[in-house]
């Protein structure tokens, strides 16, 4: 007995019920929705009460922060992005863009200081962890805001060089700069010079290991110093705009054996991170395998 062979219809539904992922336009879904995921870590850590969404973010992925994430993802996703408008305009239409957003989230951060220097003045609002750093180990407080009077041409200037405001929102500061850098990095990438990139970028980031300056009067500078975080910002840009090449050297032996490293990498950081030290996390959700002093020392250096 004879069987029909499927029709093209079904063909198409069995494929498209695969787990393949099939870039509909051009952004890349995924990458926003980890992006996204980048964000709430960070919202959750900044906001410091114990919920159930600590316990699973918390540094628990790797000893790194949603900070990271969000940064190196926000560069794969503009070299990913760019590199196709770059075969259809210009250098210049691109860069304008960028700067465009820059100018935007500059904005955005005037308003956010601005709004808590005047919230402070109204009765029974409490801003106090906002306008102040709490360091949670010793319980020691810093004031993000002038606690001395100002004179008005002061309080612009701090104000437009954003030199004050809530540590919550100091990587904004860190992404306008980098946003303002990209056109540089974008116009290494579109002539073929990888390499000098990430050759300048990494002795950028030695430097500043052995010489920490800070390139800005910003506040940000304290918590994400730019000539360090532009590193991975750039590594992420820069795998953004080979992500092509980079998927099919995946596909292939020595490729696979990367993954495979990269994977087991991971994994072994992993369970690094499992044995933190953190005060705040449950001891019962917190693995005890290696010593805390030992953890301490390889996490401060």
């Amino acid at each position: 007995m004879s069987h029909a062979a499927p029709s093209i219809s079904q063909e198409d539904d069995a494929k498209s019920m695969t787990w393949s992922y099939v870039v509909a336009g051009a952004r890349d879904l995924r990458i926003d929705f980890m992006r996204g995921i980048a964000l709430v870590m960070m919202v959750v850590a900044h906001t410091e009460v114990m919920s159930i969404f600590n316990i699973f973010s918390w540094e628990r992925f790797g000893l790194t922060t949603g900070a990271e994430g969000f940064v190196i993802l926000s560069g794969f996703m503009l070299g990913m992005l760019n590199r196709a408008r770059l075969q259809k305009v210009v250098l210049l239409t691109v860069s304008w863009g960028l700067y465009l957003r820059a100018w935007k989230i500059y904005r955005v951060n005037i308003i956010i200081i601005v709004s808590f220097i005047l919230l402070a003045y109204i009765p029974h609002i409490n801003v106090f962890e906002v306008t102040h750093f709490t360091d949670r180990f010793s319980g020691q407080s810093w004031s993000l805001y002038p606690v001395t009077p100002q004179i008005k041409e002061t309080w612009f200037n701090i104000i437009l060089y954003l030199q004050i405001g809530p540590h919550q929102t100091q990587i904004l500061g860190l992404y306008i700069f980098l946003l303002l850098l990209s056109p540089l990095f974008l116009g290494m990438l579109q002539k073929g010079k990888v390499w000098w990139l990430l050759g300048l970028s990494l002795l950028v980031y030695s430097l500043w290991q052995r010489w920490p300056l800070r390139l800005t009067p910003s506040e940000f500078e304290f918590a994400f110093p730019l000539l360090a975080w532009q590193f991975i910002f750039v590594l992420g840009m820069a795998s953004g705009w080979y992500k092509a090449e980079l998927l099919s050297f995946a596909r292939t032996p020595p490729g696979k054996g990367v993954v495979v490293a990269l994977v087991m990498v991971s994994l072994v950081l992993g369970f690094v991170a499992q044995n933190h030290t953190n005060p705040f996390m449950p001891p019962a959700l917190l693995m005890h395998v290696i010593p805390p002093d030992s953890f301490n020392s390889f996490y401060h250096t």
